[in-house]
């Protein structure tokens, strides 16, 4: 098993999936196809369980994700959740911008749906 690094763009999220259990999820996602952007995702955390993981650490800092993106991000978390619900122990943390609230309230939201608990940061983004 390799980690997954898929360079970020305008209409895309960076993806850094480590084989130690770190991931990373950033940036943007409106991909005209969106299906096919995180079917790498689901692959490579399906061979991920497969060696036995004690923990994994899952961290996201995400700008924007346009309706197919939130929905396809929502079976994501609900996959890593599961994961948890198996034993491995999971940490997620949502790293929002410290003066936006939304983007904020929106991770609840993720949390909610997908069942997954999150951890929230608020940082710090100089432009």
């Amino acid at each position: 098993m390799d980690n997954l690094f898929i360079e970020g763009t305008d209409q895309t999220l960076e993806v850094e999936f480590k084989t130690n259990g770190k991931l990373r999820l950033q940036g943007i996602s409106t991909p005209d196809h969106v299906n096919r952007f995180f079917e790498p995702l689901f692959q490579w955390v399906k061979e991920f369980e497969k060696t036995q993981p004690k923990t994994l650490e899952l961290e996201m800092f995400i700008d924007y994700l346009n309706t197919s993106s939130t929905r396809i991000l929502v079976e994501f978390l609900s996959l890593i959740n599961e994961l948890r619900e198996k034993g491995i122990e999971v940490q997620a943390l949502w790293k929002y911008e410290d003066d936006d609230e939304d983007m904020f309230e929106f991770g609840e939201e993720l949390a909610l749906t997908s069942g997954l608990p999150l951890t929230y940061k608020s940082v710090e983004v100089d432009y």
